[in-house]
């Protein structure tokens, strides 16, 4: 059976355990609230998060179902905290797939669900693999230093220097190369 509790702050709506969401809202010009519940289509986000927008005061507001599952069944989420889906579901809503968790536990999940994109796989990306390799190849041959790299590669030299401390792009079999300041400058 499932369990519905009102929408803190959006009257006329409601959640159930199961991450549907109801309106009772009257479609209209006059509109108010009306005694006939109906289920909510959700909107689904780019990374497969399923949203709501219930009016309040005659404006949408954007929700996601499953912080709103914990926030009305559990609580509000605890400072540092964030939702985690237990399975890796972004679709799936249900409370006993919810809990509030550390970024971190959620980022592990994340990669023994297979749903954490890093490296190529990640949209943001701007070089892939062999152009790690080779900027790494290039800067332990003491020819490029980290900001001509980064023009060479369309990069700022932050990212050149993370790649090279193995900070991103990891890759376990490497061994980060320490130059000294005098290799630098003394070209």
């Amino acid at each position: 059976m499932v369990v519905f509790k009102p929408i803190t702050d959006f009257p006329g709506y409601k959640i159930g355990d199961d991450g549907t969401a109801w309106s009772c809202l009257k479609i209209g010009h006059r509109g108010g609230i009306g005694s006939i519940w109906r289920k909510l289509t959700p909107l689904r986000d780019r990374k497969g998060y399923l949203m709501i927008a219930p009016r309040r005061n005659g404006k949408n507001h954007t929700i996601k179902i499953h912080r709103v599952v914990l926030q009305e069944f559990v609580g509000p989420c605890p400072k540092g905290m964030e939702c985690r889906h237990k399975n890796g579901k972004p679709e799936d809503n249900r409370l006993v797939n919810l809990v509030w968790s550390s970024p971190k536990r959620n980022a592990k999940d994340k990669k023994r669900h297979g749903t954490y994109f890093a490296g190529e796989q990640c949209y943001t990306a701007k070089i892939t693999w062999s152009d790690v390799k080779k900027i790494r190849e290039l800067y332990k041959s003491g020819v490029h230093s980290q900001k001509q790299l980064g023009e060479k590669f369309g990069l700022t030299q932050t990212p050149i220097s993370l790649i090279l401390r193995n900070k991103t792009w990891v890759d376990k079999n490497y061994i980060p190369v320490k130059r000294s300041k005098k290799d630098i400058y003394n070209r």
